[in-house]
């Protein structure tokens, strides 16, 4: 009679059975969770859509990675909202060499693409010659009374400042670059 082997479980079966279990419990855990969370700011109502918040605004869907309470420390005066909502074109810079360079390609793309849905329309530009961008060389000297330059800038605190007619957004980390785009973004459809 013939002696039966046993059947033993390998570390690499242990390591496959475990990866489904993980990948099984994750699928589970994303149909019984509400990927589409809404939250209340004010009269206005956000839903929660991964990584951002939208709002239904006039028709528009504007898309916000903070959520208005978040962030409605960062000081954006009357005269700074003035400034914006009584232009038609806005230039928007920034320095190519920046360490913090994807989160302000982020943050301008995303002001762009918000900007496009009102009557504004933005310029983008650099503030110094390199060859990472071809874009115009545009800085503070270049704002008016009726085109702004919005000059986002590395700093040690996350604030904005109006210096004659250009607004410079400063921010103390990368993040902050999308905290300022969302807070010029929320003063200028009235929402914080």
């Amino acid at each position: 009679m013939r002696r039966q082997k046993k059947k033993r479980i390998t570390s690499s079966g242990i390591m496959a059975i475990f990866i489904v279990v993980i990948m099984t419990s994750s699928i589970i855990g994303m149909m019984w969770s509400n990927p589409n969370e809404t939250f209340k700011y004010k009269e206005h109502k956000f839903t929660r859509q991964g990584d951002h918040f939208t709002l239904k605004l006039d028709g528009k869907d504007l898309e916000f990675y903070y959520f208005p309470s978040d962030i409605q420390d960062i000081n954006f005066s009357y005269e700074l909202k003035y400034k914006l909502e009584n232009s038609q074109m806005i230039y928007f810079t920034f320095n190519p060499e920046s360490k913090h360079i994807a989160y302000l390609d982020k943050a301008r793309f995303d002001l762009t693409t918000e900007l496009q849905k009102t009557n504004i329309y933005i310029q983008s530009g650099k503030i110094k010659n390199t060859t990472n961008y071809n874009l115009p060389i545009i800085t503070c000297d270049n704002a008016t009374e009726f085109v702004p330059v919005v000059y986002f800038k590395e700093s040690n605190i996350t604030k904005f400042t109006l210096e004659n007619n250009c607004i410079i957004g400063e921010s103390n980390s990368r993040e902050g670059f999308l905290a300022l785009k969302d807070r010029l973004l929320y003063a200028l459809f009235d929402i914080i």
